[in-house]
């Protein structure tokens, strides 16, 4: 679909040739000048039709993922998750139903359900989030602060960009090792969870839940 009008195109004949155009003439800078107000425009069509063929694509995109759920529209990703929840609270409920003595694989004809065993790991409590964690333990200890007055010291704070991010696997491995405690974690936002069971889906999509795509990459 050509969105290009008059408007956003030069005159014919009234434009500077040469891939690296050199001016020698007031007549060719208006020309210039002329030929660089049409480019602006025609990026500018070209665009806002981008966009709002962009809007009508994601419309439907997010239409077409969603499902009727008893009267009520729900996402796929919602709807998936309940089930997969529903699936787990069956399975830890009535394992002895669901397994073959010796086994912790039950399969069927479009996938399975297993037990698996989590590996520990560091994770947040209630209503915290990395970057909240991250925010406060860099306002708790001034370690930003700290940092850049160690670098104006030695002449080199003009050229740093700070950024300071949570070391999961560092903490993980500090509190294993006994250098953190569980109140430190705590207090902090944090926990450790350690081994725990759970119930895995698989399916016979061969990626399981693929991401949304998005249009513009």
């Amino acid at each position: 679909m050509n969105v290009v009008s008059e408007h956003d195109l030069p005159p014919a004949g009234h434009e500077l040739g040469g891939i690296q155009p050199a001016i020698h003439s007031l007549a060719e800078l208006e020309t210039a000048v002329e030929t660089i107000a049409h480019i602006e425009s025609r990026r500018r069509t070209v665009l806002a039709a981008y966009q709002q063929s962009l809007a009508l694509i994601e419309a439907h995109r997010d239409e077409q993922l969603r499902i009727d759920v008893d009267g009520r529209q729900v996402t796929l990703d919602d709807r998936e998750d309940a089930l997969r929840e529903a699936v787990a609270d069956y399975v830890t409920a009535h394992r002895a139903d669901v397994f073959d003595q010796g086994t912790q694989t039950r399969h069927f004809a479009r996938g399975s359900v297993s037990l698996t065993k989590c590996k520990p790991r560091i994770d947040y409590t209630d209503g915290q989030t990395k970057s909240l964690v991250a925010g406060r333990l860099i306002k708790r200890y001034g370690l930003v602060a700290k940092l850049t007055a160690f670098a104006s010291r030695i002449k080199i704070e003009p050229f740093l960009r700070l950024k300071a991010e949570l070391d999961v696997a560092g903490i993980k491995k500090a509190f294993e090792q006994g250098q953190l405690k569980r109140p430190v974690l705590t207090r902090n936002g944090l926990r450790y969870v350690d081994d725990e069971e759970a119930v895995a889906v698989k399916t016979d999509n061969p990626s399981g839940r693929s991401h949304t795509p998005d249009p513009q990459s």
